[in-house]
């Protein structure tokens, strides 16, 4: 469950999870972001700390219905 993640992460001293995917299907990608329905993204989940989507600009409106805190890829200087 996620509500396990972090005791898990714990457990198996990891510092973060990074769970990245391009247009095709991603089951964790799709489980961690709550069902949110886009074709690229990045998920980075540092132990006990929220889990942050970066996604494109195009996909944002979608990637907010995940309840993660969403960037894009943009605001994070990717492209400079």
């Amino acid at each position: 469950m996620k509500s396990d993640i972090d005791r898990l992460m714990h457990d198996r001293n990891l510092d973060a999870l990074i769970v990245a995917g391009g247009e095709g299907f991603n089951a964790v990608r799709y489980y961690l972001s709550n069902g949110a329905h886009i074709t690229h993204g990045t998920i980075i989940k540092v132990r006990d700390k929220e889990a942050l989507l970066i996604c494109n600009g195009m996909e944002l409106e979608e990637a907010r219905k995940s309840g993660l805190r969403v960037e894009t890829s943009a605001t994070l200087g990717y492209y400079e």
